[in-house]
C-alpha cells in the first residue's frame, strides 16, 4: 500500500506540475510526512526528522517535473525570457537562504510554517485581486522589485519543499500574464529551488550496518547534512547516546612504487577500502618449516587475519611475485572482515590459512573462512590459492586441465573484470564437457563412493555438485571439492575425490605446468 500511494500521489504530482505548474511540494510533504510518521512513529529516529526527509524528497521530486515541464514549454514557445531572469537568479539565492535555514529549524518549525503558509496562499488566492480574475485586455507588464521578491520566493519555497510555483503563478498573474503564460513560466523559475535544495539542504540519513535477521531491534543511525566538500550531524542510538559527526573530503595520498599489486588495485577501483588500510601494520608472527621451504607468519591485529610469506626457495623474482600474490589476500581477508561487520550486530568472521603443498612445481594453500555476515545462517568456506612455482603465478583449473574442444578457456572466478561472452562460455564448458568427464573419472576411480546411500543427501553421483569443484594440488593428484547447498554443506568435506596426476598429464591445460 505504501508503494502503491506513492506511485498514486506521484502521477498526481506530475499532470499538475505540467498542467497548472504546481502541486508537487503541496502534495508531497503533507503526503509523505504523514506516511512516514504512521509507518515508524514519533519517537523513531526517521519519525524525527520526518518533515526535513519529506522537505528534501519533494526539491527532489521538483527537479524532475520542472525539467520535464520546462522542455515542454520551450518547445511550445510559451517562455517569456525576461520574466525568467534576473527573477530566476534571485529565486536561486534565496534558495541557498531557505535550505541553510531549513538544516538548522526543527521538524515541527517547519511543519506548522508549512501548514500557515498553506493557508496564507489559498487565502491570498481567493481574495487577493488578479489571480482569479484577469483582464484580457490588459497589458503584460514588468516586474517590480524583482530582488526582493526572487529572494523571498526562493527561500520560503525551499525551507517548506514547495517549490515556489504557488507564488510565482499569482506574481505573474498580477503582472497581466494570463494563466496558460504564468504556469508555464512557474516550471523554470522552480528549478533554482530545487537544485538549491537538493545541493545545500540535503539530509542523509545512514543506517548503521544491515538489520540482523529476525531482528527488529533499531540500528544506530547517522544524519548528515551534505555541502560541498563536506558534511555534518549526528549519531545517535536508541539508547540516547549521540555523537557529533564532521566529514571532509577526503584526499587520496600518492601510491609507492612498492605497493603491493592488490592494494595498488584498491588504490583505482575501491578508494574508500584502500584508505581504511591507510595506517594498518602488520605484526611478524611465528616461523615455519615445511618441505624444506622456510616461512614467516604475518598478522594484521585487529582483525587477527594471518598470512605467511615464503622466506627460502626459489629464486629471488619468482619468490617476490609469490609473497606479493600471499600478502595481498592476507589484506584482502581484511577487507573482507571489515566488509562482514558492516552487517551489524552479531557478525564474525574467522579466517584460516593453511599451506598444502610446496614444491619447486606447483604450490597450493587453503584459505578456510566461517563468517557470519547478516542473513538467515552463517557461511563456511574453503578457498584455495594455486600457484604456478616455475614464474610465481596463479593458475585456474583449466590452466591445468583440458577436456574439451579447441583451445583451453583461461577464465579466473574471483576476477569482476572478464566479459560476459567469457563466462558464458566457460560456463557451458563446465556444465557440459568437464563435470560429465570428471563424474565419469570418479566413478571409474571411486566406485563405491559415488553410489547413492539410501537416506542421504550426498549424492556424490550427480553432475550438479562437479561443475564448479574446488581444487588444489595434492602430493598424487589433484584433490577436487564437491559443491553443495548450505543444508547439505558436510557432504562436500570429503578426503578421497583425488583425480592422479597420470590422468590430468593426459589432458593438460593452457598453461605448461610441471606437475609433481
Amino acid at each position: 500500500m505504501f508503494y502503491l500511494l506513492l506511485t498514486l500521489f506521484g502521477c498526481m504530482t506530475g499532470i499538475t506540475a505540467v498542467l497548472f505548474g504546481f502541486g508537487g511540494g503541496f502534495v508531497v510533504v503533507p503526503l509523505l510526512y504523514r506516511m512516514l510518521m504512521a509507518s515508524h512513529g514519533a519517537d523513531d529516529p526517521i519519525g524525527q526528522s520526518a518533515m526535513h526527509i519529506a522537505v528534501a524528497t519533494s526539491t527532489c521530486v521538483m527537479i524532475v517535473n520542472a525539467l520535464l515541464a520546462t522542455g515542454k514549454h520551450h518547445r511550445a514557445g510559451s517562455l517569456i525570457r525576461h520574466y525568467l531572469w534576473p527573477l530566476g537568479g534571485y529565486i536561486g539565492l534565496g534558495a541557498i537562504v531557505g535550505a541553510v535555514a531549513a538544516m538548522w529549524a526543527e521538524g515541527e518549525v517547519i511543519r506548522y510554517a508549512f501548514i500557515v503558509y498553506l493557508g496564507i496562499t489559498i487565502l491570498d488566492c481567493l481574495f487577493r485581486r488578479g489571480f482569479l480574475t484577469h483582464s484580457g485586455n490588459e497589458v503584460p507588464r514588468r516586474l517590480g522589485k524583482v530582488a526582493v521578491s526572487g529572494v523571498g520566493i526562493g527561500a520560503i519555497a525551499t525551507f517548506l519543499g514547495v517549490g515556489g510555483s504557488v507564488m510565482t503563478v499569482p506574481l505573474l498573474r498580477r503582472c497581466g500574464l494570463s494563466m496558460s503564460q504564468a504556469t508555464s513560466m512557474a516550471n523554470p523559475l522552480s528549478l533554482p529551488v530545487a537544485l538549491s535544495g537538493v545541493m545545500q539542504g540535503a539530509t542523509l540519513v545512514l543506517n548503521e550496518g544491515e538489520q540482523p535477521y529476525g531482528d527488529e531491534k533499531p540500528l544506530p543511525q547517522i544524519h548528515l547534512n551534505i555541502e560541498s566538500g563536506k558534511a555534518w550531524g549526528e549519531w545517535s542510538n536508541d539508547q540516547g547516546k549521540t555523537l557529533k559527526i564532521e566529514l571532509t573530503e577526503a584526499e587520496l595520498p600518492a601510491i609507492s612504487a612498492g605497493t603491493l599489486p592488490y592494494l595498488a588495485k584498491l588504490y583505482d577501483a575501491e578508494p574508500y577500502e584502500y584508505l581504511r588500510l591507510q595506517g594498518m601494520k602488520l605484526k611478524q608472527g611465528k616461523t615455519q618449516t615445511l618441505e624444506g621451504y622456510s616461512l614467516q607468519w604475518w598478522s594484521e591485529p585487529q582483525t587477527k587475519t594471518a598470512f605467511f610469506e615464503i622466506v627460502s626457495g626459489y629464486t629471488p623474482d619468482v619468490r617476490d611475485r609469490i609473497n606479493k600474490l600471499l600478502l595481498g589476500r592476507l589484506w584482502e581477508e581484511v577487507v573482507q572482515y571489515y566488509g562482514c561487520f558492516s552487517a551489524g550486530g552479531g557478525a564474525y568472521y574467522v579466517q584460516t590459512v593453511k599451506p598444502l603443498l610446496i614444491t619447486p612445481k606447483v604450490i597450493s594453500v587453503s584459505v578456510g573462512t566461517e563468517a557470519y555476515c547478516g542473513g538467515a545462517h552463517p557461511d563456511y568456506s574453503d578457498a584455495y590459492i594455486n600457484i604456478d612455482a616455475q614464474n610465481g603465478k596463479p593458475v585456474t583449473l583449466e590452466d591445468v586441465l583440458w577436456v574439451g574442444q579447441g583451445k583451453p578457456l583461461h577464465y579466473e572466478e574471483r576476477n569482476s573484470e572478464q566479459s560476459a561472452e567469457i563466462y558464458a562460455a566457460y560456463s557451458e564448458y563446465r556444465n557440459n564437457e568437464f563435470a560429465p568427464w570428471l563424474v565419469a573419472q570418479l566413478r571409474q576411480l571411486y566406485p563405491e563412493e559415488m553410489q547413492p546411500v539410501p537416506d542421504d543427501n550426498c549424492t556424490y553421483g550427480e553432475q550438479d555438485h562437479w561443475d564448479y569443484p574446488t581444487w588444489y594440488f595434492a602430493k598424487n593428484g589433484i584433490k577436487f571439492g564437491p559443491s553443495f547447498s548450505h543444508a547439505d554443506a558436510p557432504c562436500a568435506f570429503v578426503d578421497w575425490s583425488v583425480l592422479p596426476y597420470s590422468v590430468i598429464k593426459q589432458n593438460p591445460g593452457g598453461v605448461a605446468v610441471q606437475l609433481p
